[in-house]
């Protein structure tokens, strides 16, 4: 087992810290509540505006969950106070043995996530001063995105402010966006505040992707219009929009046809007829 960098009472200090961090960071909405418009009509075709989502209608997360450390629903209700802290020895034993040198990388890698799960269930603040003490950047990382997964189960903003707060979205592209698809799950306008806060570039579009699946499980009309305005044009938004065409054509394929009737004649329009097609086949077989 590779030993920790530095002590587990310099760890805890260190999350403790991170916590204090945690509730100063800033999840309102921009001032400027315009929706930026980028589409390409090359590619994806505008359909009829919706008002389905509008920015400046929603609550910021932090009125919503209340301002502050003490309000802080994590803190409150899932990682113990500081003080409550136990060194978990036998969690932390059964964790270490799991990266022992013998295994391959592999096992090591399924057990560390297997370990991490149970340990964030039962003692979240001890899991992660252990995981950020390891010496292997890769074991790590890896800790560290598996504990913000499991938290994400619950308290998928947290989730995110802690990811991003740890700089996972550096070391791993897609830890941010799996746990912002899952906070758009649970509450969709505050992801969407948030991805339009915060998130930048390809990172965003990917980000944007992933809400609008969630969406167009509910809503595939707005969710092809978030697609089209929102996201950037090239080979992201055409996969986000056959995504959402899917989605779309399993609830109303009428719908989902108009929609690509609007498409160009391009490689986009043949794949999503073909998507449709596929649909249409699917759905024959099973009336059958």
């Amino acid at each position: 087992m590779k030993k920790p960098k530095r002590s587990l009472s310099a760890g805890v200090a260190l999350v403790v810290g991170l916590m204090v961090a945690l509730s100063a960071l800033n999840l309102r909405h921009s001032s400027n509540n315009s929706v930026p418009t980028r589409i390409d009509d090359g590619f994806v075709p505008s359909i009829r505006r919706t008002d389905a989502v509008r920015f400046n209608d929603v609550a910021p997360i932090s009125e919503r969950r209340g301002a502050g450390l003490n309000s802080n629903p994590v803190l409150e209700s899932t990682i113990p106070p500081p003080g409550a802290v136990s060194s978990n020895a036998v969690a932390e034993v059964e964790v270490a043995a799991a990266l022992e040198p013998d295994s391959s990388a592999a096992d090591r890698d399924v057990a560390l996530r297997q370990k991490m799960l149970a340990w964030t269930e039962a003692d979240p603040l001890s899991a992660l001063a252990w995981a950020m003490e390891l010496s292997d950047e890769t074991e790590r990382n890896t800790a560290l995105a598996t504990l913000c997964n499991k938290l994400a189960e619950r308290h998928p903003a947290d989730a995110v402010a802690l990811a991003e707060t740890l700089q996972l979205d550096k070391s791993a592209n897609t830890v941010l966006p799996a746990l912002v698809q899952q906070w758009a799950a649970a509450d969709l306008s505050g992801a969407l505040i948030w991805i339009d806060a915060h998130a930048t570039g390809a990172q965003r579009d990917e980000m944007l992707a992933r809400a609008a699946y969630v969406w167009s499980q509910n809503e595939p009309a707005a969710a092809a219009q978030m697609v089209v305005e929102q996201m950037s044009g090239g080979e992201a938004q055409i996969e986000a929009a056959i995504s959402v065409l899917h989605q779309w054509a399993l609830r109303d394929f009428a719908g989902a046809a108009a929609w690509v009737e609007l498409f160009p004649e391009s490689p986009t329009r043949t794949r999503a007829l073909e998507e449709l097609g596929g649909i249409q086949s699917y759905q024959s077989m099973r009336t059958q």
